[in-house]
């Protein structure tokens, strides 16, 4: 199972210093917060959009259950 999901860069460096976690939260666009639980998958596919020179820029992180 895969799901997408729009994430800050706050969240990425979050998730690149904490491998292990568990529970991931998320924040959407919209400033709501999401938290999911990877007990039970093997990995998620996590999309971030970022705005460069007002071109947008769309990036793909897996991040696997260890």
């Amino acid at each position: 199972m895969i799901s997408t999901f729009k994430i800050s860069k706050e969240v990425m460096s979050h998730l690149a210093n904490h491998k292990r976690c568990i529970e991931l939260t998320l924040k959407s666009t919209k400033s709501t917060i999401s938290t999911l639980n990877l007990l039970y998958t093997h990995h998620y596919k996590v999309k971030s959009k970022t705005k460069i020179n007002n071109q947008k820029l769309t990036e793909y992180h897996t991040i696997w259950r260890i």
